[in-house]
C-alpha cells in the first residue's frame, strides 16, 4: 500500500472544521504551480498578437523548441506577447482551458523554459523549467463551471485533488509526445493541503505514467491550530 501523504494534515474533526473555514479566505489567492512539459487542448483566451510573426511562423518556431508538433487546439492557445510586455519580448506562452467534465473548464497559464524547453523540466523560475499555472478549484479566478445547480463549486481537498490529476491527464492528452517530463508540484498557502493531497492522488490512482519527482509548498497551511500559533508567535519574535 502506498504511503499514506495526507495523513498528518487531516487531525481531528475540530481542525478540519477550521481548515474549511478558513479556505473560504484562503481560496481566492490561491494560484497551483505545476511544472510540467506537455500541452492541452482547449479553448484560447484572447490576448495581443506579435507584430513582427505570422502565426503559421510562431507555430514552427515553437515546434523546433519543443522538437514535436503542436496539436491544432496546442497552436490555438499559443501565445507569444501579453499586455503591457516589455517590447521584444519572445517569451513563448500558452493559455487557455482545460474541460475536465461536461461542466468543468479548468483555466492555465504555461510559460516555456527561457532556453531549450524541451529539455528543462526543474524548476527555478522559466530560466530552468516549463511552468503551469492552474487556477484552482473551479470557480478561482477564470476556471469556471456551466452547471447551473451550484454542485460544482461543492469543493473538498480530495474533490480538488481529483480535478488537478485530470487537468494533468487532459495536457498529456494533448501532447503528440509520449515524452513523460519529471514533475514537479508547488503551491503556498492552503497549498499546504491542495499539493500533498494531489501527490497522493497521483501515487494512489495515476495509470499515465506521471513521473513525479518531488513537491514544494511555501508558508504552507496544513494544520489550523499550528498555523494560528506561527501567526502569532512569528511577529511577536516568537520563532516559527
Amino acid at each position: 500500500m502506498a504511503e499514506d501523504l495526507t495523513k498528518p494534515l487531516l487531525g481531528t474533526k475540530k481542525k478540519a472544521w477550521l481548515a474549511a473555514r478558513f479556505a473560504v479566505l484562503s481560496l481566492a489567492g490561491l494560484l497551483i504551480s505545476i511544472f510540467f512539459l506537455v500541452h492541452p487542448g482547449g479553448g484560447a483566451v484572447d490576448a495581443p498578437e506579435a507584430l513582427d510573426e505570422s502565426p503559421a511562423a510562431r507555430v514552427r518556431r515553437v515546434e523546433a523548441l519543443l522538437a514535436t508538433p503542436l496539436s491544432e487546439a496546442a497552436a490555438g492557445d499559443l501565445r507569444t506577447t501579453l499586455p503591457g510586455a516589455p517590447a521584444g519580448d519572445e517569451t513563448v506562452q500558452f493559455s487557455g482551458y482545460v474541460r475536465i467534465s461536461e461542466t468543468k473548464h479548468m483555466f492555465y497559464l504555461l510559460v516555456l523554459a527561457a532556453e531549450d524547453p524541451a529539455s528543462k523540466p526543474l524548476a527555478c523560475w522559466n530560466n530552468a523549467a516549463n511552468m503551469l499555472y492552474v487556477e484552482s478549484p473551479v470557480g478561482v479566478g477564470y476556471s469556471y463551471t456551466t452547471d447551473e445547480t451550484g454542485e460544482d463549486l461543492k469543493s473538498g481537498d480530495q474533490s480538488v485533488a481529483k480535478d488537478n490529476y485530470d487537468v494533468l491527464v487532459g495536457f498529456s492528452r494533448g501532447t503528440r509526445t509520449s515524452r513523460r517530463p519529471d514533475l514537479y508540484l508547488t503551491s503556498e498557502s492552503y497549498g499546504g493541503h491542495y499539493v500533498p493531497t494531489l501527490a497522493q492522488y497521483i501515487v494512489d490512482h495515476d495509470t499515465t505514467g506521471m513521473n513525479l519527482v518531488g513537491l514544494a509548498v511555501g508558508n504552507p497551511y496544513t494544520d489550523p491550530l499550528e498555523n494560528m500559533r506561527a501567526a502569532w508567535s512569528a511577529p511577536t519574535g516568537g520563532g516559527p
